[in-house]
């Protein structure tokens, strides 16, 4: 049974609690919920069968909505709560101690909010989601079901919805706007932009930065550090090595990279010059872009100059690239004969060191557009 209070009692204070259990004598005897004595109750509350309301919490119940203001059956609201007032909340919720919720939320059933955590006006939590304490839950935020955000996290304040989910590390910063799947998975201290969207499986790793308005496609993996620039997009099933920083593949058109670069590694014969270096374009080739290189060893040392960092350079996805070796640049390359050997994100010198005079014998490699 509920128990409606009208629009006359707008305060529940220092109610009688004739048995001395710190209970409002009335509620717990018609539905077995227990008020506070000291909690303010506002206007057309319901309160379900076995509620709890703690000490100095308060409901502030009705504002422009219509209808009762439901608290469902089961639900604790701990000590030092503040629910806004058009609140819609479900059963078997869990509102922890000095929570502060702003206005028109609505939660389903079995949430779990956190100590101290604050959300603002019109946010929904969907069932099963557990909010962890120290949270900040911005205006206008819909917390999907079955999502986990941990401690210390902050989503900003949107104009427009937010939709919230997956599972989120602690401190986590989440801008205004952004949309995150609910299979997503996102470590801690990442930060993401406004307007971040992050499609299904996608990983954000540790202390990862993605920037404003930019998209993280299908099963793309952010390692610890990684970066992605505003406004740009990663294409589905990437894996970004930590620390890497993907730029927005919008700047340019295919063209030479790090032509130029100092000889500086192994020489395996035949020596190396500098107009040899670095990846020279050569075109388009069906649906791949080719590069020709020589003598890698000499110069392509580090993570940041391998055919992986090659891709990314040019907004091409690394896991489709493909390699063939002992190919002077005048010739025409085949990507669709090559096999993919050096896409890895930490491997270092993609071979191409085939002797001979400059340009005369080198490697292939080619990524589909």
């Amino acid at each position: 049974m509920l128990l409606v209070l009208m629009s006359l009692m707008n305060t529940v204070a220092y109610a009688q609690d004739s048995n001395d259990d710190g209970c409002v004598d009335s509620y717990y005897d018609s539905n077995l919920a227990c008020v506070a004595t000291n909690a303010s109750i506002g206007p057309d509350v319901s309160v379900g069968a076995g509620v709890f309301i703690g000490p100095r919490s308060i409901l502030v119940g009705r504002d422009s909505a219509s209808g009762l203001r439901p608290v469902g059956a089961n639900t604790v609201i701990a000590r030092n709560v503040v629910i806004g007032a058009d609140h819609d909340i479900g059963s078997d919720n869990s509102f922890r101690r000095s929570v502060d919720v702003g206005a028109g939320l609505q939660t389903d059933a079995n949430v779990s909010i956190g100590y101290s955590s604050t959300l603002g006006d019109d946010v929904s939590v969907g069932t099963g989601a557990v909010v962890g304490s120290l949270v900040y839950v911005g205006d206008n935020t819909q917390v999907t079901a079955g999502t986990v955000i941990a401690r210390s996290v902050s989503i900003a304040d949107s104009a427009s919805t937010a939709t919230i989910a997956g599972i989120i590390g602690p401190n986590v910063v989440i801008g205004s706007g952004s949309s995150i799947d609910s299979s997503a998975r996102i470590r801690k201290d990442a930060t993401l932009g406004n307007d971040v969207t992050v499609l299904t499986n996608g990983r954000i790793g540790r202390d990862a930065i993605v920037g404003d308005g930019a998209t993280i496609g299908a099963n793309v993996r952010l390692a610890a550090r990684a970066v992605v620039t505003a406004n740009t997009t990663v294409p589905d099933g990437l894996f970004i090595a930590a620390g890497e920083t993907y730029d927005d593949p919008s700047t340019g058109s295919p063209s030479d990279w790090l032509v130029g670069t100092p000889c500086n590694g192994a020489d395996f014969g035949g020596g190396c010059t500098t107009q040899e270096t670095g990846y020279h374009y050569k075109g388009t080739y069906g649906t791949y872009e080719c590069w020709w290189h020589t003598k890698n060893q000499a110069w392509n040392t580090s993570t940041a100059t391998n055919v992986h960092a090659l891709a990314l350079e040019f907004g091409l996805n690394p896991n489709t690239g493909v390699q063939n070796w002992c190919h002077s640049f005048a010739s025409t390359p085949n990507p669709t004969s090559y096999s993919g050997s050096y896409n890895g994100s930490t491997q270092i010198g993609a071979w191409g060191w085939c002797g001979g005079t400059p340009f005369s014998s080198g490697g292939w490699a080619c990524f589909q557009q």
